[in-house]
């Protein structure tokens, strides 16, 4: 089973570039990148979202994401407003023209993906979701442990 479950850090790896060479022209078309479409598909799904939480969800560097949402701020993609809750944070929206880009982004990334699980019927699809989204979230919850304990264990 070890031997198997290796091969699948492959098979991810595989996936994601090919999603990202597929989304290449349209990235240079609005003069994205691979770093930031995501954020933007995922903002149009997920309107006002404290940034901090998008950092968490994207397991980002926050000085690298920061840097980021203003790119995206500056180029119009977004605007940001200082969250009421929590004033270190912002809430981030897309702006009219970053809702039009991630309409033409999660259309063009529907489209592939539906064309890449073809092969799959509609219950397989569906399992290897429910699957995917498990072990991504064990993954982060594995990853973040290892986090706090090394915040643990240097805070004593």
């Amino acid at each position: 089973m070890v031997s198997d479950a290796l091969q699948f850090g492959g098979y991810f790896s595989i996936l994601c570039t090919q999603e990202q060479n597929h989304m290449e022209p349209i990235m240079q078309k609005y003069g994205l990148n691979s770093f930031t479409y995501p954020i933007l598909v995922y903002l149009s799904r997920n309107e006002g979202l404290n940034q901090k939480n998008l950092y968490r969800m994207f397991l980002l560097n926050e000085s690298l994401a920061t840097r980021t949402m203003r790119t995206l701020e500056a180029e119009g993609f977004i605007f940001r407003e200082r969250d009421a809750e929590d004033k270190r944070s912002y809430i981030l929206r897309l702006t009219n023209k970053g809702k039009d880009i991630a309409v033409v982004l999660a259309d063009e990334l529907d489209k592939w993906w539906s064309d890449v699980l073809q092969p799959l019927n509609e219950n397989a699809t569906a399992i290897l979701a429910a699957q995917m989204l498990k072990i991504s979230q064990r993954s982060i919850d594995l990853n973040q442990a290892t986090i706090d304990s090394k915040k643990w264990i240097n805070n004593s």
